[in-house]
């Protein structure tokens, strides 16, 4: 006779509905604080599990109105009143209401205590919390490619096993069904008999992965400043945190540009800081060339994050761009999104030289794939982004 002791644990399922509503109170704070944290992360690291501190929150009091509602009977359990006791009201204001104060805590010596809570987002929470109501446009569905890594998928039962794949269900079903044929033969069958234990099986798939390309492209001459960099950064994280919610694997191509580009690292493409003039057209010359050479024939969607403060050399230049983007940077993107970066203490300066967005708005309602936005600070950096990538 088999004993099967059940020792699964379950505390993994335990409080999943109660963290959802609380992440859902929270979620005004967590965005801020968010906020704070995409400024210290690299690219790549910013969709790891996320670790926020905030303070404590006071429960709400409860508030209540006297006057209001009627009681003629006594809770049971109750040790302190009996029917027919008078119960003395309590001390009312001039409007008659009492709402009693929050408690905030506090040391032996008087000092107020101001209590962090630790929370940990994983990181679907982070993406779900960051990024509710965007979409990404002319998503291609169909580019599924296989992988090295791979999943186990439910395959039917086996007669042996770990006892972790127990499946307790299917093992008493064969139970009962060799019980029943042993009574109808008139034999005293067992409880359980090694016969009847049923195991999960599993079969290992190849793991299918959804791959994305993302273009950096950013002005690094003279005209760009260290805010103008640290708001093109927040934006690049923002797309690159957006793109790892809808694709598995994503490669980064860094294109800094001055009167010419070229290809760098992520650390050369944000520290850098060159002298020159600006040519645009170069950049995106160069991203249609790494396009071809590298993922042109490859199951990618393509996308381009492009941050300048639109300043261009020559007006020829701004026509060479418009050109670019209206023919085949359009045929090869899913889409193209370009922030012009206007600081305040700079927008005298950048509105009498600013050329570039001129020609390009002019594409806004031509061509779905591409976009523009205008960017002065960190606070209306994120209203843009939703703005270029809101449900349509």
């Amino acid at each position: 006779m088999t004993l099967i002791v059940d020792r699964r644990q379950t505390k993994h399922l335990d409080g999943a509905t109660n963290r959802k509503k609380f992440i859902d109170k929270m979620k005004y704070i967590l965005r801020e604080k968010i906020d704070e944290l995409v400024d210290r992360r690299h690219i790549k690291n910013i969709t790891k599990n996320t670790k926020i501190k905030v303070k404590s929150l006071n429960p709400v009091p409860w508030g209540y109105m006297h006057g209001t509602g009627k009681s003629d009977y006594v809770i049971t359990k109750n040790k302190k009143y009996q029917v027919g006791d008078r119960i003395p009201k309590p001390q009312s204001s001039s409007r008659g209401d009492r709402i009693p104060k929050p408690q905030s805590s506090s040391r032996g010596d008087g000092e107020e205590v101001n209590d962090e809570l630790d929370i940990i987002l994983t990181r679907q929470e982070f993406l779900d919390l960051y990024f509710e109501d965007l979409e990404l446009p002319n998503q291609t569905e169909d580019i599924y490619v296989d992988t090295d890594k791979y999943r186990l998928r439910r395959a039917g039962y086996i007669r042996d096993g770990v006892p972790s794949r127990l499946n307790l269900r299917k093992t008493f079903e064969m139970a009962l069904a060799r019980k029943i044929a042993a009574k109808a033969s008139g034999k005293k069958p067992l409880y359980l008999d090694d016969s009847d234990l049923r195991y999960n099986f599993y079969k290992k798939e190849p793991l299918r992965a959804r791959r994305a390309v993302m273009f950096c492209l950013m002005d690094v001459s003279g005209s760009m400043t260290v805010e103008h960099r640290e708001l093109a950064k927040k934006f690049f994280i923002l797309l690159y945190m957006f793109l790892t919610k809808n694709y598995e694997y994503i490669e980064l191509v860094f294109i800094a540009h001055t009167s010419e580009a070229w290809e760098c690292t992520e650390d050369e493409f944000f520290n850098n800081r060159m002298s020159g003039a600006t040519v645009v057209a170069s950049a995106m010359e160069l991203t249609l060339k790494i396009h071809t050479e590298r993922y042109k024939d490859k199951p990618y969607d393509c996308y381009t994050a492009h941050a300048s403060d639109g300043d261009v050399l020559l007006i020829e230049d701004a026509i060479t761009s418009y050109n670019l983007l209206d023919g085949p940077l359009m045929e090869v993107m899913q889409y193209y999104a370009y922030i012009q970066i206007v600081l305040p203490q700079l927008a005298a300066y950048q509105l009498y030289h600013r050329k570039l967005d001129t020609f390009l708005n002019s594409l806004t309602p031509k061509h779905k794939k591409f976009n523009i936005g205008i960017v002065s600070d960190s606070r209306d950096l994120y209203t843009v982004f939703r703005n270029l990538f809101r449900k349509r």
